[in-house]
Order: structure tokens, then sequence, then C-alpha cells
């Protein structure tokens, strides 16, 4: 009888425990906006108008003490803080292009996740930036909320630690404003449940710009037209372990399959009926293979071949980037719509008119082959050292830049910027460039530096010598957005084959540019042979397959 009772006892108290969790999940998760909450310092103590009030707050403590911080922070937009801090320096090296992906900032920390990057309305990431950039790292979180002011930091002058404070950083914070309740909490009316598309765009906004000349709006992707965000299709991970809590976005980079990330593909809603998970989208989606059945009927292969933005993404709206050129020790950077010169605030505003992508071939995550899809491809230039037969580390910036003041009549080159200004640029685009900056930074102890452009060039024997590239002076980003719909004929065969299967079509014989100075020097801004090859080249074709 004990253990009946027991029994009811326990399976009463897991009922109570359902009840109260989906109680607090409906107040939390369903509703509009989150609770009040205290903030609460890096020593977990409130943070009141009269208590700890010029502390910094701690997500960690605040945010932790209702929520796993421990196992959210896992996540994999928590594990970048590193890159975090390269991209608020504008001035790092883009590592990406350099194949062991080092640059200067080897190590850095924003502080701790900050859970109101996502679940805020209005958060302040130029003032995160800035305090990220100053070292600041205890006073990030409440800078990005724009919770109150922060006194300037005094730094320490001890030798080999600059980086220590000589005292706290103290906020002075906005209470009284509709931030903060009469009693000094934080209005859960700022905390929202759900992410918007301006919280991920936010971060993610200015690099797919920069990476793909992509723009989420809807007059350019009808995806963002008929209210889709971006969560729809970047989801939880909740088909891997501790994927929802984790916060494991999904993303189309994984190496997973996407099903397990998350990620909902244009089959997903497509073909197999995914499509009304929410309220407020439509019903359906249109089912694509009756009208390519109807237009293509013996073309079907196609559809194994091509991903479906190799046809669907046919105009960038943004500048782009497309040349990096590092050179001289300073990164410069020239736009994938028409060449010009830019600094990285400018790729992200709209081209004159939206201009034709590249392809690219890509290697399916889930194992079903290669397809080929839309892209932008990043083709740089710069100095490195041999630290193996085929492995080298990008130089220092700073080293480079030294080579280049001690070197005199380097190649001046004539470019425009972004308002068609015409300006003067220095690059290495002759072997003699590079026999002044390779002995320049020998004398600089660097004995085995390179130049990594088309080819690998060294002196040696009192010469510049060559060799084929063991990887790619060209890093190809693939476009998944900005998807026009069918209805505009503008697609890729919209009219007939011979949109791609041409002499005179894009998709076998757009231009890429192999050597950067060479380009810049001899073709700028028109790319032509040698300095440039079509795309084709790289599948191992040398002329356009005919059509039937």
């Amino acid at each position: 009888m004990d253990a009946v009772r027991g029994m009811a006892y326990a399976i009463l108290i897991a009922v109570l425990a359902i009840a109260v969790q989906i109680t607090w999940e409906s107040r939390v998760l369903g509703a509009g906006s989150h609770v009040d909450v205290w903030l609460r310092n890096e020593n977990g103590a409130k943070i009141t108008p009269s208590d700890n009030e010029t502390d910094p707050y701690s997500p960690r403590k605040t945010c932790g003490a209702c929520h796993s911080y421990a196992t959210i922070s896992k996540g994999n937009h928590f594990q970048g803080k590193s890159s975090e801090r390269r991209k608020a320096d504008s001035s790092a090296l883009p590592a990406a292009l350099y194949p062991d992906n080092r640059s200067r900032f080897q190590k850095g920390s924003a502080g701790e996740a900050d859970c109101l990057v996502c679940h805020m309305t209005g958060y302040r990431l130029d003032q995160r930036n800035r305090s990220i950039r100053a070292g600041r790292e205890l006073t990030v979180p409440t800078t990005g909320a724009n919770l109150g002011e922060i006194q300037p930091d005094l730094k320490s002058s001890q030798k080999g630690d600059p980086g220590n404070l000589s005292r706290r950083p103290a906020v002075i914070y906005r209470w009284g404003s509709p931030v903060f309740t009469r009693d000094g909490k934080l209005s859960g009316t700022i905390i929202r449940p759900s992410v918007s598309s301006a919280s991920c765009l936010q971060c993610h906004g200015d690099d797919q710009a920069f990476h793909t000349a992509t723009l989420h709006r809807a007059e350019y992707d009808v995806h963002v037209r008929v209210g889709l965000r971006c969560t729809d299709c970047h989801g939880l991970a909740v088909n891997v372990p501790g994927g929802r809590l984790a916060h494991r976005i999904g993303r189309g980079s994984s190496g997973q399959s996407v099903e397990k990330t998350g990620m909902k593909t244009c089959t997903s809603c497509h073909l197999d009926g995914l499509y009304r998970y929410r309220p407020g989208l439509p019903e359906s989606a249109p089912n694509p293979l009756v009208v390519h059945a109807a237009k293509f009927p013996k073309a079907s292969f196609h559809f194994r071949l091509l991903s479906c933005t190799a046809c669907h993404s046919t105009g960038q709206p943004a500048k782009g980037a497309y040349l990096m050129d590092a050179s001289t020790g300073t990164v410069s950077w020239y736009t994938a719509d028409n060449m010009s010169a830019a600094d990285r605030g400018a790729f992200r505003k709209a081209a004159e008119k939206p201009w034709p992508p590249w392809i690219a071939i890509q290697g399916m995550k889930d194992g079903s082959g290669e397809r080929y899809t839309a892209a932008v491809p990043h083709t740089g230039q710069w100095f490195a050292e041999r630290t193996g037969r085929n492995t080298f580390r990008a130089l220092p910036p700073n080293a480079v830049s030294r080579a280049y003041q001690a070197s005199r009549g380097i190649t001046s080159v004539e470019v425009r910027d972004s308002s068609g200004r015409k300006i003067r640029r220095v690059t290495v685009a002759t072997e003699g460039d590079m026999e002044k900056m390779l002995q320049a930074l020998h004398r600089l102890g660097y004995r085995k530096a390179v130049f990594m452009a088309d080819k690998v060039y060294e002196w040696k024997g009192g010469k510049i010598v060559s060799s084929e590239l063991p990887f790619a002076n060209t890093l190809s980003v693939p476009i998944w957005h900005n998807v026009v719909p069918i209805g505009r004929k503008q697609t890729l065969g919209a009219k007939d084959c011979r949109d791609c299967h041409d002499e005179k079509a894009l998709f076998f014989g757009k231009l890429k540019v192999r050597s950067v100075g060479r380009f810049l020097k001899e073709d700028y801004p028109k790319p032509k042979a040698p300095n440039a090859s079509p795309q084709m080249e790289e599948w191992g074709m040398e002329e356009v397959p005919a059509y039937e």
C-alpha cells in the first residue's frame, strides 16, 4: 500500500512539474514578451537602483538563473569568440583565404555569451563591437543592450599586462526609462522569446552582403516577400542530442546532413509539404516538378546536377566582395559588380543593377554527389611563409607593410572607387615587384617568404621561381538566398537552352580573375586572358557543351 501511495505521490509531483513547466513556457515562450528579470552582476548579486547599481550585468548570472547557460553556450553561435573579435576589427585580414585559417587575432574573447543579441529588439551591435575593440569585456553585454553608459575604463600601466584594469568599469544605468520597471527589474517587454530576422541580419546581413552580394529584402527574394523568417529555414537542430537546449542552429555549411542540423531545404517545403509550420505563412509552396517537366522534357538530368539557386539566383543586388589584395600589408578589396575599389562598408550598397553570379561545384553534405551552385568567388594575393612542402602561414600584416616601406618602385595602378572617382593604389603585379618585396622580407628575417597569387613565387638562386599552388587562391562562397520565382521569367532556361549553352552565355564562360595584381595592372576593369579564364576550365571543360 505504501509502495502504491509512494508511486502515486511521485506521479503527482511529475504532473505538477510538467504543469509548472507548461505554465512557465506559456508565459515566457508563448507570450509576446519575457517576464521581468533582475539583472545580476558577475557574482550573482542583484543590480538595483540602490544595490550594486554601477556593476556591469552578467548574462551568465542573469539569464543563467533560469536557463541552462552552460548548455546554451555550447551552441555553434557561442564558439566563435575569436572570430567575433576579428569581425569587430575591420583591419583584420580575412583568414578564410589562408589555408591555415590563421590571422593576427589568434586569441580573444567577447566576454560572456550574450542572449540579448538575438532576443532583444533594437540591440546595438555597433556599441557591442566598440567595447570588444576597446577590450572592455565586462561591459560588452551592457553596452550592446544599451542599458546604460559606461564610465571610461582606466587601464593599468603595469608592464607586460596592458589589459589589466586598475579599477572596475562603472555603469550609469538608465533607471526610470522604459527599459526598467519601477522597482528596477529589466522589463520583459524588450526580451523577445522568438528570434526575428532583424536580429539575425544584424550579424549575418553584412557578411552575406560582403561574401555573396545578398540583400535580404522583399524586392530581391520571393521567400522574404511571402513572410519567411531566417528561423523558418535555419531552425533548431532538434534531431541532435542537446540540439534545442544548446541552441544549435541549422546551417548549410554544417558537416552533418541538413536534416540533422535543423535546416530546411528547397525540397522540404516545395516537395515534402512541410511549408506551413507556423501561423502567418501561406498554406503551400508551388511544386516545381510539373513546370520543369513541361518546360524541360528532355533535360531531367539537369536537376540532378544543378542546385535550385544555379538557375533561380540570377541577379545579385549588392556590390559584394571579389578581389583581395594584401600584397602591401594593407588589405584592398574590389567589388564583384564592377571591380571598384571599396572598403568594408561599401559592399552592402546596392549595385547599379543586379548582376549574374558565378557558378561553382559544391560537394553535397548528404553524400549525393556534387551540384553546380550559384556562387561568388574571393580571389586573393598575399605574402606567406613556407612551413612545409605544401603548407604556408600568412605573414603578419605589419611585417609585409615594413617590407613595402623598404621597397621602392612597386607598381602603382589607377582604379575607380565605388563612387566612380579615379584613385591610385599600389600592388605587387610584376616579378620585379615580387623580387623587391621578397628580398625585403628576407632582410626582416623571413627567409622562407613566398608570394601567393595564381602560383607560388619564391626568390631562389638570385631569381624569381614559381611553382603550382597546392590549393586554389580562390574561395567560392555559395549563394542560397535572393531566389527569383519562375514567374518573373528571369531564371536561367526561362527563354531556352541557350541561356546557358551558348558561347556568349555566362554559365560556362564567365571569366574568373586568376592573378589579382597583373589584372589590376594590365586589364582593369575588364578581365581577359591570360589573367582570367572561363570558369568552366575549373570543371575540366574547354568549350561550351552542345544542347539538343
